[in-house]
This record gives C-alpha cells, sequence and structure tokens, in this order.
C-alpha cells in the first residue's frame, strides 16, 4: 500500500526542496541588489544615490539620513521642487537637524532662481520675473522656520541674497524696458514711449529700493562679522552694478586678502572683474588680471570645484592669451550645462582667438536679437571683427 504513496512524496519533496532553492536565489539576488545600493549610497553620482536612498527608505521610511542624502542629491539633479518636498517633510517631523533642511531648503531656493535668471529670454523676460519673486518669496518665508537662537549674521546674510536675486532679475528686465523705450522713440510712437516710459521708471524706483536695503543688510552683517566675505562679495556686484568700480575692486582686494575664501565667491567675483568690458565697458587693466588671479589661484581655497570657478578659470586663460586652454575648460561644463551662456560665449571667444571666427558666428548666431545680451555682442564684435581682419590680411599678401 505504501507504494501507492511514494510517487506523490517523492513529487512533494522534489517541490519542496524546489522551492527552497528557488527562495535562496531570490533571496540572493534581493542580496546582490542590496549591496549595490549600498555601495551606490557611499560612492555613487547624484542620480543613483537618489536611486538607491529610495530604495532604502521603502523599508525604513523614517530615516532621517537617507531623506537628506535624497534631497541632496535631488538639489544636484536640479529637481529641486521634488527636495523642497522632502526637506519640508524632515521640518514638520521636527527632525533635529532643522538648520540643515532649512539651509538647504534655502539654497535650493537660490539655485533654481539662478538658474532662471542665467537662461531667461530677456524677451520674455516678465514671466521669468514673477517666478524668481515667487522664490524668493519662499527664501523669505523659510527663513522664519530657522529656531529663534539662529544666527542673526545667517539672517542677514540670506536677505542679502534675497535681495540681490531680485535686483538681478529686476536689473534684466529694466535693461530690456529700455531697449525697448529706444526703439520706440526711434519710431516717435508716442503712445508706447508714455508706457514703457512708465515701465522703466518703475523698475529704476525698485532697484534703487532694493539696492538700499541690500546695503543696509550687509551692513548688519559686517557689523556682526567685520571680514563676512558673502557680505563683501554682495556689496562687489552692487558697486558695480552701479558703476561704482574702485569701491568694486578695493571689495575684491579685501577678498583676495582673506586668510581662507570659498572658492564659489573667488570663481563670481574673478568673472566679474574679468567681464568688466563685455559687461560694464570697463577696460579690464593688468591690475583686474593679476586680481582675479589672485582670487582663482587663492592658497587656501574652501569648498568644492564649481561651475562659477570654472567660468572664471576660462575667463583668465583668454586674459591670458591661451585660447587653447580656455576652450578645453569649457567644453566639459558646456556638456553638463548647455544652456550656460556666459560659458558658450567664452566657449566661441575661444573659437575666434584660435582662428576660427566662422564656428563662433555660427555658434552665437543661435542667440535671437532679443537674446543677445552685452556679452553676447561682445563676442559677436570680435567674431566679425576677427573675419574682417582675416580677408584684410589674405588681400595684402596678395
Amino acid at each position: 500500500m505504501w507504494k501507492r504513496f511514494i510517487i506523490p512524496v517523492i513529487l512533494l519533496a522534489a517541490l519542496a526542496f524546489g522551492v527552497q532553492r528557488f527562495l535562496s536565489w531570490r533571496a540572493g539576488e534581493r542580496e546582490v541588489v542590496r549591496q549595490m545600493h549600498a555601495r551606490n549610497l557611499e560612492h555613487g553620482g547624484p542620480m543613483d544615490k537618489v536611486v538607491a536612498a529610495e530604495y532604502f527608505l521603502e523599508s525604513d521610511s523614517r530615516n532621517e539620513k537617507l531623506r537628506f542624502i535624497r534631497a541632496e542629491n535631488l538639489i544636484l539633479l536640479s529637481r529641486h521642487r521634488e527636495a523642497r518636498i522632502e526637506l519640508r517633510g524632515l521640518i514638520e517631523n521636527r527632525t533635529e537637524q532643522v538648520d540643515r533642511a532649512v539651509t538647504m531648503m534655502i539654497d535650493s531656493f537660490f539655485e533654481e532662481a539662478e538658474s532662471i535668471i542665467r537662461r531667461a529670454d530677456p524677451s520674455g523676460f516678465s514671466g521669468a520675473q514673477q517666478e524668481v519673486i515667487v522664490l524668493m518669496d519662499g527664501v523669505r518665508g523659510t527663513s522664519q522656520l530657522y529656531p529663534k537662537t539662529s544666527s542673526q549674521l545667517r539672517l542677514a546674510i540670506v536677505e542679502g541674497r534675497r535681495l540681490d536675486a531680485l535686483i538681478r532679475v529686476h536689473s534684466v528686465g529694466l535693461a530690456d524696458r529700455r531697449v525697448e523705450l529706444a526703439k520706440a522713440q526711434l519710431s516717435g510712437l508716442a503712445e508706447t514711449i508714455e508706457k514703457v516710459g512708465i515701465e522703466v521708471k518703475d523698475l529704476e524706483r525698485e532697484v534703487s529700493t532694493l539696492g538700499r536695503q541690500l546695503v543696509d543688510s550687509c551692513k548688519k552683517a559686517l557689523s556682526i562679522s567685520p571680514s563676512e566675505p558673502r557680505a563683501i562679495e554682495l556689496l562687489f556686484h552692487l558697486h558695480l552694478r552701479e558703476g561704482r568700480f574702485d569701491e568694486a575692486r578695493d571689495a575684491a582686494r579685501q577678498l583676495a586678502a582673506m586668510k581662507s575664501l570659498p572658492t564659489e565667491i573667488a570663481g563670481r567675483v574673478a568673472d566679474a572683474l574679468l567681464d568688466l568690458e563685455a559687461t560694464y565697458g570697463q577696460v579690464v587693466t593688468r591690475a583686474d588680471v593679476d586680481l582675479a588671479a589672485s582670487l582663482l589661484e587663492h592658497p587656501k581655497l574652501e569648498g568644492d570645484h564649481t561651475i562659477a570657478l570654472a567660468v572664471a578659470q576660462t575667463s583668465l586663460a583668454l586674459q591670458r592669451g591661451n585660447a587653447e586652454l580656455a576652450e578645453q575648460l569649457a567644453l566639459p561644463y558646456l556638456k553638463r550645462d548647455p544652456l550656460y551662456s556666459r560659458l558658450r560665449v567664452l566657449w566661441a571667444i575661444a573659437r575666434v582667438r584660435q582662428g576660427d571666427a566662422d564656428t563662433a558666428l555660427k555658434h552665437l548666431a543661435q542667440y535671437s536679437e532679443r537674446q543677445r545680451d552685452a556679452r553676447t555682442l561682445y563676442a559677436l564684435g570680435l567674431a566679425y571683427l576677427a573675419k574682417g581682419q582675416s580677408h584684410n590680411t589674405n588681400l595684402g599678401n596678395e
């Protein structure tokens, strides 16, 4: 009788063995995946880290370390709104690192605003203005989430950065309105002259008011910490915008003389000094080049190598006559951010300096007339001049 059951027993045993092997294989596969995400969490790029953090958060949704990793790398990927939702959740859950979460949220607002200002088409700038204004309202609201014991210096710098962003975005809009006003005056269109003239005056008043508020914020910061580099940088850019070039150079010298200097600040200030001619019509002197070099070659730069530093190094290479190096410095960052107009213009100038004005002109022609800011027009002028000189030289040789 037992023979009747032997086959079913064997089949059940085989099935049990197969299930066990399958479950063991599945567990091994899960362990391989877990180890891969663990490696990516430590050594991966921003996208790998986001995916890894999300993988582990599926089983540990309240892990603050993982949530901060996810938010930090979302910001690096320019996925700012997702990052801010994560950070807001951490704050609402009363994380012990509320300072860190608030600071990351504020930096995210500023980075998104910077991206909008950098890439906006002046011909449609009103939409960009509104976006930046909304983001700066976010900065103001988020800064109120700092603990009451938070540093007054930090709050003054945040307010200064907010005002600076608003000045920049309104200044671009003001430049566009001034162009429209000049066109209307040439055409003699009285109604348009009146309408645009009012817009120009309103923006001038707004920029002037914001400038005074920025000075007050910087003075407050410097009264707390006389060598605060962020406050000095904000004043440097304000001096440039308002035509006080000697005061701006003095501020840059203050930064260069500091014992240590944030890499981001060194890059931005050096680039502005090297860009005086294109943006403000001021001759870039040998002293300006040396001052920019002293910032970029500061013995104690603090922070990661940023795109701001790469832009300034590219510009310095051009000023020193090394166009080939300038192109080498620009290309890796252009591949990562092809819409970075400042870097695109520097790359075009590098092509001109290497005798390839045609490629530069083809590249710069992608900008519409309304998109051509002072830097683009400056590069176009250099390209046309180089092309004309080339033709003249050939004729002379003949």
